[in-house]
């Protein structure tokens, strides 16, 4: 007598996101584009701090993707083998622009903002 093989399976598909990317034309360009353009340009970054004698500027955005399927198969009486898979792709992405102390931008990097965003340094004090 042959049994038959009943399970469920089920999928999952996730996408969060945050924030707009900012779109750059083409307009500019490291050391000829001014502070004034990337903001007119870019709209206001989510952050600003000082870098070396000048400026750090990034915008961030998120497009997260996530998918899973899992498997559920009885092979004894309240008893299930159960066989998943998730695979997700996340992290906040962004844009930094280094600018020098005349507000002249140096360098834009686009990536991942854990990967890009340079150590913050902080100057060193004045010492009385």
């Amino acid at each position: 007598m042959a049994g038959a093989l009943s399970g469920c399976l089920s999928a999952r598909l996730d996408h969060t996101t945050q924030h707009a990317e900012p779109r750059v034309a083409g307009s500019l360009h490291p050391r000829s584009s001014n502070l004034q353009q990337c903001l007119e340009e870019l709209g206001a970054p989510l952050l600003v701090r000082e870098h070396m004698d000048g400026a750090l500027l990034a915008w961030g955005w998120a497009d997260e993707r996530a998918f899973g399927l899992n498997l559920s198969i009885p092979v004894a009486r309240s008893i299930s083998a159960n066989l998943g898979y998730n695979r997700s792709f996340e992290g906040l992405r962004g844009l930094v622009l280094l600018f020098d102390e005349t507000w002249t931008m140096q360098s834009m990097n686009r990536g991942y903002l854990a990967q890009i965003l340079p150590e913050e340094r902080s100057r060193p004090s004045l010492i009385e």
